[in-house]
């Protein structure tokens, strides 16, 4: 269960969570980041 503020949504709590998750993957696996971040660079430059 998660315990939260009253004046947060359902949608707000989601979102905090997927932030937090992301920020710890990243942190765990410093390579991800390089290959996503290439990757979306190389779609925009062709």
């Amino acid at each position: 269960m998660i315990d939260s503020v009253p004046k947060l949504s359902v949608s707000q709590i989601v979102r905090r969570l997927k932030q937090q998750s992301t920020k710890k993957v990243w942190d765990a696996f410093p390579k991800l980041e390089k290959h996503f971040w290439k990757n979306k660079a190389s779609r925009y430059l062709t």
